[in-house]
């Protein structure tokens, strides 16, 4: 009977704590979550008892039972396998830990053996007293580990907590084992736990601060690629200025003409030298998208890519001179999305792009780019992959980044 309880609140905390971790995680099936793995533990206390069957091995089932959890969390959360495998053997750490200092309390103090209802009654102090604490840890961290989609850096990551819960199970033959729960054992054990967290931590810093640095250059490539369009836009407003004094200046000659073939009534030279004359007219002016000068220059630069591709370009922009966000960070979003679209569609037969912008109230932009494509584009855990080499898109993941960065 002991036993059993024992094993249920274990269970019940480790599961509980889990369940609060991904909580207010997107897509997180809450109710079919709580109804699987409720059965779940049920089935495992029933085969803990000895309802079932004889049991001679309690560590085997709760491995059984413990990869059937993992299995449930796959189908209920919106996580990678490998992302799940992390906070799964982080939090199993945890539990380790805690189970490892009942043992060493029961065992040191005598009070009270093993799996015994004193045993119970610490593990609920411990686990009432940490799961807050574990609970406040895990929601400022697990933000920030779900914006890192680099599947390569999640491959290598999920491993260090998984190689620490290995190195106790091995070298624990039983958690109650009276001859590994020593000092040393214990505060290596927490030790261990301590150094794979604080691990974790450190690559998911240094990988954060590789996404930022790939926002920076993104954010450089487009700035001075703004600038290099500015410079143009500047040379060619002064040559149309020149344009338009030297038209201002010949235009008393031009109408001292016209008149004079008018007079004559020689209409002939009149309509040939009209023909002429319009040859010299200075082109038309550049067509503006919208009142931001940054966007607009941006919106030039593709709208003139986009007539030269043969692409049908339509726009709906309203946005004015001033936004309260960078254009740096406005020129990566709006320019990977635009060259996205370009590059999806130039191939394509009637090529189509729609664009959308605007502000709704006072923070908050929306830009909609619809496009037509090949095929449609492969996502995974709400990022999209690249068609132009393997893995995650960067372009993407930067306007990823920076509408999460701005709570978008």
């Amino acid at each position: 009977m002991e036993t059993t309880v024992y094993t249920a609140v274990n269970t019940f905390f480790i599961n509980a704590t889990l369940i609060l971790v991904f909580w207010n995680s997107p897509n997180f099936k809450k109710k079919a979550a709580l109804v699987s793995i409720t059965l779940n533990v049920l089935l495992k206390l029933i085969c803990v008892s000895g309802l079932l069957f004889p049991v001679h091995n309690v560590r085997f089932l709760e491995i059984i039972f413990s990869l059937i959890s993992l299995f449930i969390y796959s189908f209920c959360i919106n996580f990678s396998i490998p992302q799940l495998l992390l906070f799964y053997f982080l939090v199993l750490d945890y539990v380790i830990i805690v189970r490892g200092i009942v043992s060493y309390v029961s065992v040191r103090s005598e009070l009270f053996s093993p799996q015994s209802w004193g045993s119970i009654l610490l593990s609920i102090i411990l686990y009432m007293v940490s799961v807050p604490v574990i609970l406040h840890f895990t929601k400022r961290t697990i933000k920030r580990f779900q914006n890192v989609k680099v599947p390569s850096f999640w491959r290598m990551m999920w491993m260090i907590p998984a190689i620490n819960t290995m190195i106790v199970l091995i070298f624990t033959n039983v958690f109650q084992s009276p001859d590994t729960i020593g000092t040393r054992f214990i505060l290596a054990r927490i030790l261990l736990t301590i150094v794979s967290l604080v691990l974790c931590i450190l690559l998911l810093q240094a990988m954060e601060n590789v996404v930022q640095q790939t926002v920076l250059r993104e954010q450089l490539k487009y700035t001075e690629h703004i600038s290099e369009l500015q410079k143009a836009q500047y040379i060619q407003l002064q040559e149309r200025i020149e344009e338009m004094r030297r038209f201002r200046h010949d235009m008393r000659q031009h109408i001292n003409l016209i008149q004079s073939y008018l007079s004559s009534g020689n209409t002939k030279a009149l309509k040939e030298y009209m023909d002429t004359y319009k040859i010299t007219l200075p082109s038309p002016p550049q067509k503006h998208y919208c009142k931001h000068p940054t966007l607009d220059t941006l919106l030039g630069y593709y709208g003139e890519k986009y007539a030269s591709s043969g692409i049908d370009f339509e726009t709906n922009i309203n946005l004015p001179e001033t936004l309260p966000f960078p254009d740096p960070d406005l020129c990566v979003i709006f320019g990977n999305l635009l060259e996205n679209a370009l590059e999806s569609c130039s191939a394509q037969k009637d090529p189509k792009i729609r664009i959308a912008a605007g502000l709704s109230g006072v923070h908050t932009l929306f830009l909609i780019v619809d496009n037509t494509a090949p095929v449609p584009p492969k996502a995974a855990d709400a990022s999209f992959f690249s068609s132009k080499h393997e893995g995650l898109g960067i372009g993407t993941q930067s306007v990823k980044y920076l509408a999460e960065h701005y709570n978008g």
